[in-house]
């Protein structure tokens, strides 16, 4: 507050207008030329082989850029570029079936089972 009244003692009713859109904001931090090297980096295999992961990518960044980031700053500029995260689709067996609640006889009109309408979990 107080360097708004003082910019407003030196400026005038100026002063105040909103400033935000003069503010570039905070530097990325991978520079242009080490974007461009992760991107490249990222046309070939990780060194270790399988797929690039959020971990292979950051291991690969602190070895060859000496930089050590969260994977956000890292992922930003490859989603700007048209990366998109793929994540493996489950394969057999990991999806739990459904199956109908049996309803106890007697119990909310005829018989045992539900009928066809029944609630599945």
């Amino acid at each position: 507050m107080h360097a708004t009244v003082q910019r407003y003692n030196q400026q005038g009713p100026q002063a105040l207008s909103d400033r935000r859109h003069t503010n570039p904001g905070r530097q990325p931090k991978l520079r242009p030329e080490e974007t461009t090297q992760v991107l490249q980096a990222l046309q070939s295999p990780p060194p270790d082989g399988g797929l690039w992961t959020g971990e292979k990518l950051r291991r690969w960044v602190v070895l060859r850029l000496g930089k050590r980031l969260s994977l956000n700053p890292i992922y930003r500029p490859l989603h700007t570029a048209g990366f998109r995260l793929k994540v493996p689709r489950p394969v057999g067996g990991t999806r739990r079936r459904r199956r109908p609640i049996k309803m106890p006889k007697g119990r909310g009109g005829e018989g045992g089972g539900t009928g066809g309408s029944g609630l599945c979990l």
